[in-house]
């Protein structure tokens, strides 16, 4: 490797996109972790036979499709599918990545900023909606699932008696039950009461 230089430029590039983002504290943008991608591919080709290549070092230009799919907000495997690209595959890469190995990095890296990249631009369009008066629900949705110990729906109180109202039913299909709920002890109820009781 030392001597082409193609390879030394591409790891050269690699090195710098991943410190530039580590400096600022932030993730790759896609256009970065591509970038880092294909350098990752050139370096590969570089310095492996053919046999040792994975297929997104061997033919990294097939995986942008894969890619574009993940930034529309497809999930992994439906963008797999539809790419052309082994879910079993594609998941024992990912696997590998999570558990340290740096060849798979750069793949992992894409496919995390593509889809951080459709989950943003799912939440700028739930939050647009929301401005509209008339879809104010999505808003709404957007609250009670960033904020649920503020926002969430609240669970009903177990011990406060419910009524269950059935439009459209007639007096045949009606049923009364009552339903306890136990009492904390030393507590009497007026059903717990004897006769002539008060």
């Amino acid at each position: 490797m030392t001597g082409n230089p193609a390879a030394l430029r591409a790891k050269a590039h690699w090195a710098s996109t991943q410190q530039v983002a580590k400096d600022e504290g932030r993730a790759p943008s896609l256009s970065e972790a591509l970038a880092t991608f294909h350098a990752h591919a050139t370096e590969a080709q570089q310095t492996r036979n053919g046999r040792e290549l994975t297929l997104f070092e061997a033919q990294p230009e097939r995986f942008g499709h894969f890619f574009d799919l993940l930034v529309e907000g497809n999930y992994r495997e439906t963008a797999a599918a539809i790419g052309g690209l082994k879910v079993r595959v594609m998941r024992l890469w990912l696997q590998q990545a999570e558990e340290g190995d740096p060849r798979y990095e750069a793949f992992a890296q894409v496919v995390r900023t593509a889809e951080a990249i459709a989950e943003s631009a799912a939440v700028r369009s739930v939050r647009a909606a929301g401005k509209d008066p008339r879809f104010w629900a999505a808003e709404m949705t957007y609250l009670e699932r960033k904020y649920p110990d503020r926002w969430g729906r609240r669970q009903e109180e177990v011990s406060m008696p419910r009524v269950v109202v059935q439009i459209g039913a007639t007096a045949s299909d009606m049923r009364v039950a009552v339903l306890s709920v136990p009492m904390p002890a030393g507590q009497r109820t007026t059903d717990s009461l004897e006769p002539g009781e008060s």
